[in-house]
């Protein structure tokens, strides 16, 4: 593992064949005496294609981008718990190792940018339509102030 420090914590950023960025920062901590918490967190950049989202409101779409800006993130994290101070950075590129040996090729695949924007999109539409229905029942109750419990106590 070739490791790239260019701000705090980074340790690699790969740019994949289908133009993902997986970037691999190191959030471990010391715990106790000479043992680390070893933690590892993967950023998966998906470039924001909207040619991949078929949707006939052009509101959610718009809402949608600007929600995302240009790129999707999905986070996956890796750890160790209690590891001896000196098999800290063994540790750390073993999970890098790992990770990359075994879901890279996930990652590379040409069907997981589309299935992870239109997952994505699936999600943030139905929060929407959760929020607008939540909220048309929140507006058509009044707010009666605090709830009195005062029958339930005796004096």
């Amino acid at each position: 593992m070739e490791k790239v420090f260019t701000a705090p914590g980074l340790l690699l950023a790969k740019k994949l064949s289908n133009n993902i960025t997986v970037t691999c920062f190191d959030e471990s901590k010391h715990v106790a005496a000479d043992r680390w918490r070893v933690k590892v967190r993967f950023e998966i950049q998906v470039p924001l294609d909207l040619e991949v989202i078929s949707a006939e409101n052009k509101g959610i779409v718009a809402a949608f981008i600007e929600k995302n800006d240009e790129h999707l993130v999905q986070t996956l994290y890796k750890e160790r718990h209690f590891i001896p101070q000196q098999d800290v950075e063994k540790t750390v590129s073993e999970l890098i190792d790992r990770v990359f040996a075994t879901t890279l090729a996930y990652f590379e695949s040409k069907r997981f940018p589309v299935k992870y924007i239109e997952k994505a999109y699936a999600e943030f539409e139905e929060n929407l339509k959760h929020l607008s229905e939540t909220g048309l029942e929140a507006e058509d109750q009044e707010d009666e102030g605090p709830a009195d419990f005062s029958h339930c106590f005796r004096d």
